[in-house]
C-alpha cells in the first residue's frame, strides 16, 4: 500500500516537473528571438544563462524521476512474478492434500462397507481382515504413485 502511495506522489511530481520544464522551454524560446533590450547594463544575458540552468537542473530531475519511475515499475513487476510463484506453489500443495484425501477417502469407502453389520462369509475366514488391510494398503499405494506419475507427465508436479 504504501508503494502505491509513494508510486502516485512520484507520477503527480514527474507531471509537475515536466509542464514546468516545457513552460519553461517555450519562454526561453520565446525570448531567445525576440530583440527587447532590457536595461543599458545588458543583464538580459544573465537572465538567459539563469533559465539555461534552470532548464538544465528541470532536465536533471525528470531524468531522475524516469528513472525512479521506472525502478519502481520494475520492482512491481517483480514482485508480482513471486507472488504468482508463491501461489502457484500453495495450489500445488493443496491440490496434493485434496489427492491424498482422495486416497484414503476411497481406502474408507471400503472399509466401511465391510465394517456393517451384515452376515457374510468373510466374518468366519481367519486371515481374511489381513488380506483386505494389505489390498487396501496396496491400492492406496498405487492409486498415489499413478497419481504423483501423472502429474509429473503433464508437468504439475
Amino acid at each position: 500500500d504504501r508503494v502505491l502511495n509513494e508510486k502516485g506522489s512520484l507520477s503527480d511530481t514527474a507531471v509537475t516537473a515536466n509542464n514546468i520544464n516545457n513552460q519553461s522551454n517555450g519562454f526561453s524560446r520565446d525570448h531567445q528571438n525576440s530583440q527587447i533590450y532590457v536595461d543599458p547594463y545588458n543583464l538580459h544575458s544573465e537572465v538567459e544563462l539563469l533559465f539555461e540552468d534552470y532548464l538544465l537542473q528541470m532536465d536533471e530531475l525528470l531524468y531522475s524521476l524516469r528513472s525512479v519511475q521506472s525502478s519502481v515499475r520494475n520492482t512491481e513487476e517483480v514482485v508480482e512474478i513471486e507472488l504468482d510463484l508463491i501461489r502457484n506453489r500453495i495450489m500445488r500443495y493443496e491440490m496434493l492434500l485434496e489427492l491424498s484425501g482422495l486416497v484414503v477417502g476411497v481406502a474408507a469407502a471400503v472399509t466401511g462397507a465391510f465394517g456393517m453389520n451384515l452376515v457374510n462369509r468373510f466374518e468366519e475366514h481367519p486371515t481374511m481382515f489381513y488380506q483386505v488391510s494389505g489390498g487396501l494398503i496396496l491400492f492406496m499405494i498405487a492409486m498415489g504413485y499413478g497419481i504423483l506419475k501423472k502429474l509429473e507427465i503433464d508437468s504439475i508436479y
